[in-house]
């Protein structure tokens, strides 16, 4: 779960709000994003100010065994000024056997 803006603020057609990144060779190499069928993105407002994103990956068998984590990515609106402006945040790593 990651603190979240409203996705309206950019749909992200041409990108993802999450993505699973598998640990390769010294860096983060993505492996799946909200496109794929074992991922779902679900945005909850809390409150008149807050909100959030829950992120839920549907381990498969065939996935391969390694060190993983979820990113989210979106973008929020000023109260103050309107404009939009992107943020990004990670999970901490986990392993996959």
């Amino acid at each position: 779960m990651f603190r979240a803006a409203h996705p309206k603020n950019n749909l992200r057609t041409e990108d993802s709000f999450l993505k699973v990144q598998r640990y390769q060779d010294g860096q983060w190499v993505d492996y799946l994003s909200d496109r794929d069928f074992e991922t779902t993105y679900t945005w909850q407002r809390e409150g008149a100010a807050y909100s959030k994103a829950i992120i839920d990956w549907r381990i498969s068998a065939d996935t391969p065994a390694g060190t993983y984590r979820l990113t989210h990515a979106g973008d929020w609106k000023s109260g103050w000024t309107g404009k939009i402006k992107p943020y990004s945040g990670a999970s901490s790593s986990f392993r996959v056997q």
